[in-house]
């Protein structure tokens, strides 16, 4: 990491602690080194938004998805979906945003959750380099998940839940 990069980022978190989230939901430090895999990319020209970056504040209307919210741009979901990883100032949540299918989904409760679920994951995949060996492990994953941030699997963080379709579809792996 780059003096730069990590002054931004001490400022970043500063700057979040100083909108009322608090300093132990957040990661001990940003920019935080995500892996990048399927399920995350920090490569913003798949998003289909102009301009945005990782860590970039922006702001969604109620008529581009059904939430009118203060983000912070994380990573987008690979594939080109353009679907958004982002960090709701208001709540503290991570929350996927699809805005092509104006819908939001719930990831985890906090952003520090969410990194430690992703770095996770990537261990997960590199232990488990087979389809069998994904779907024989799924479960246990999915246990230490539930341990770490419970709300990501409760309906109460969102209507719709990211963890629960992406532990289902390793499973369901052959």
């Amino acid at each position: 990491m780059h003096a730069e990069e990590s002054a931004a980022g001490a400022d970043l978190r500063a700057k979040l602690i100083g909108r009322g989230l608090s300093a132990d939901s957040l990661p001990p430090a940003i920019p935080v080194p995500i892996p990048e895999n399927y399920l995350f990319s920090g490569d913003f020209t798949e998003s289909g938004v102009p301009g945005l970056g990782q860590y970039a504040l922006f702001k969604l209307g109620a008529d581009q998805v059904q939430l009118e919210a203060e983000l912070v741009a994380l990573g987008v979901l690979p594939g080109g979906s353009g679907a958004l990883y982002c960090l709701d100032l208001a709540t503290g949540q991570v929350i996927l945003v699809d805005v092509a299918q104006k819908s939001v989904t719930g990831v985890n409760s906090t952003f520090k959750a969410f990194c430690a679920f992703l770095n996770a994951y990537d261990h997960f995949l590199s232990a488990n380099p087979t389809p069998q060996g994904l779907a024989a492990n799924a479960r246990e994953i999915g246990d230490w998940m539930r341990r770490i941030d419970p709300a990501a699997f409760d309906h109460e963080l969102s209507e719709q839940l990211w963890w629960p379709v992406v532990l289902d579809g390793l499973e369901a792996s052959p």
